[in-house]
């Protein structure tokens, strides 16, 4: 495990203290990540999880980068987090520092440190949308198919932030549309997952799986369903994806469409003209049909019943 995988743990832990929050509590707040106890000790002992540091940073008031740029200390980092507009002049020093090292710059080397430096800064020139300084690195012979600590690559986090001409870019240069992280995650799901729908046709055009799954068996439709991805959800739906295919727990994406009361995605899913129409009697791992979770929405009763919707006691268990 790298110093840069642990410092955004580190921080955040280093964040929750000084606003005076517990592991507990914080997870009561609005905006904070939707994760549980056991999730929120382990980023804070191992880093977080990058498709989540975005919100983990906005929660704090500041940016991604401060919790990633290793040239931070401590101080300066609770500084960030008292005071959020510190940022610009401390990003302002460390451009100086730069290119006053840039002078007589050292030969590189092909150590895991220097790789996982150089990634941590390619990120953030997708983040920040800095196309050249970008391509220069990849120019230089950085593995466009590098994997962090998390797992993540390049084109990922370009599909994660909807950088569609960097997503390009890295196809062109063979970046891997199908390589996944720790948690199984791969760039298509990002995309989806976050809405770039310019991005995530890109990605499927270029043969991206329509129908992969992460390690919980959650299909990049299943992602645009429970976060009521509208635009997303079409798009994957046109490009064949599978209404029926369950995650592990023996959920469909209209199941958690229902949870949700994701309005638009139900309609959309229970739309009689798709392709690959929904199963609207498979019950989930808990043995609850659609026609159940959807109880006490009577216009949503009414819609599953007129469409062949059955009881609990005459569908098929899961």
């Amino acid at each position: 495990m790298s110093k840069d995988a642990l410092i955004t743990g580190q921080r955040l832990a280093i964040a929750r203290k000084l606003k005076g929050f517990t592991q507990e509590n914080i997870l009561d707040e609005e905006i904070f990540p939707k994760v549980n106890v056991k999730t929120l000790r382990r980023w804070e002992k191992e880093g977080v999880n990058l498709t989540r540091l975005e919100e983990v940073a906005r929660f704090f008031g500041t940016e991604v980068w401060a919790f990633t740029e290793s040239r931070i200390t401590v101080d300066e980092f609770k500084n960030l987090i008292s005071y959020p507009n510190l940022i610009d002049s401390l990003k302002a020093r460390f451009a100086i520092q730069n290119g006053l090292s840039n002078r007589n710059p050292s030969p590189v080397t092909s150590t895991s440190e220097n790789l996982e430096k150089t990634y941590q800064n390619a990120c953030f020139l997708i983040a920040s949308g800095q196309f050249g300084p970008f391509k220069q690195i990849i120019e230089d012979g950085f593995p466009v198919n590098y994997q962090n600590e998390m797992g993540w690559t390049l084109l990922m986090w370009a599909g994660h932030k909807g950088r569609l001409h960097f997503a390009k870019y890295l196809v062109e240069q063979g970046a891997d549309l199908e390589i996944s992280d720790l948690e199984g995650l791969t760039a298509t799901i990002c995309a989806a997952a976050r809405e770039h729908v310019e991005t995530l046709s890109f990605l499927l055009d270029e043969g991206a799986i329509v129908n992969r799954t992460d390690h919980t068996g959650w299909s990049a439709l299943c992602w645009a369903a429970a976060d009521n991805r509208l635009t997303s959800l079409e798009l994957l739906l046109r490009y064949g994806a599978d209404p029926n295919l369950m995650d592990e727990g023996g959920e469909l994406p209209l199941h958690r469409a229902i949870k949700s009361v994701a309005k638009g995605v139900l309609a959309k899913l229970l739309d009689e003209t798709n392709w690959n129409p929904v199963d609207l009697n498979l019950a989930n791992g808990f043995h609850e049909t659609p026609l159940e979770l959807a109880k006490g929405n009577k216009v949503l009763e009414k819609k599953l019943l007129s469409l062949g919707a059955l009881h609990r006691q005459e569908v098929r268990p899961w």
